[in-house]
């Protein structure tokens, strides 16, 4: 049995080289941001995954006619998140 995916790379692999050349054939694929990202799975609150979803919805379309993608809006929700740790940190201690 043969492997549909031998020979090819994933996101993580490819090369900025690759991204020049992709750019100089005049392509929209952004190569070089798709090595910033990996897969990673969390088992999340369906609730707040709901809520999240609610969430990116009203922001896409308060900033129509700019598109932003799902990643992009929680990469950026949990940078602020990040910033606001003790914030998080006190919270969290009150739910004990």
């Amino acid at each position: 049995m043969t492997n549909k995916n031998a020979g090819i790379e994933s996101p993580s692999e490819y090369s900025p080289i690759l991204s020049e050349e992709v750019k100089d054939r005049g392509q929209t694929v952004s190569t070089l941001k798709a090595t910033r990202r990996n897969r990673h799975s969390f088992y999340l609150d369906t609730a707040t995954v709901r809520d999240l979803d609610q969430a990116f919805k009203r922001t896409y379309h308060e900033l129509h006619p700019r598109e932003i993608s799902k990643s992009d809006f929680l990469e950026e929700c949990m940078r602020y998140a990040l910033s606001h740790l003790n914030e998080i940190t006190c919270n969290l201690g009150h739910n004990e």
